[in-house]
């Protein structure tokens, strides 16, 4: 994964979409509990028996809870983008220092946890996130940052 800045965190490497995994998609979510955790849910494309429809948690939240983070998804990779913690950053002018940190988990292992990927080049709370899965590119937007620039950055995972 590639963005601006020089980084030695981890590098997932993106499944690559074929016919097989869309007959097995799977739609995962989050759903904000209270303003300290989320619980992560699937719904899954292939279910068989009423009690697959069933939803349970399915894997815990990133090591630091990220308030206002943003997801992105590139094949079976799941990312948590910027965000904030009101609970343990100091306000800054009346408003919560956003985080430039990226969490990344693979729902293909998930008993191999949330990783910690490369940071983004600037800190950001609610941004949004567009990937374009052919490239293996992720588009990361706007969202509630001090300044004005970088408005957006990509994350190349094909190092290019």
């Amino acid at each position: 994964m590639k963005t601006e800045s020089n980084t030695s965190k981890a590098t997932p490497t993106p499944v690559s979409s074929s016919s097989e995994e869309y007959e097995d998609a799977s739609i995962y979510f989050r759903v904000e509990r209270d303003y300290r955790s989320y619980q992560w849910y699937v719904i899954k494309g292939n279910s068989k028996t009423p009690e697959d429809n069933l939803l349970h948690p399915i894997f815990p939240s990133p090591p630091e809870h990220l308030h206002y983070s943003g997801c992105g998804v590139v094949g079976s990779t799941i990312f948590v983008l910027g965000g904030m913690d009101s609970t343990r950053r100091p306000y800054n002018n009346g408003s919560p220092d956003g985080y430039d940190d990226v969490y990344y988990i693979d729902t293909r292992r998930p008993s191999s946890g949330w990783k910690e990927g490369c940071p983004m080049t600037r800190p950001r709370q609610h941004p949004y996130a567009v990937t374009v899965d052919d490239l293996h590119k992720m588009y990361v937007f706007g969202g509630i940052c001090h300044g004005v620039s970088p408005w957006a950055e990509v994350f190349d995972f094909d190092g290019n």
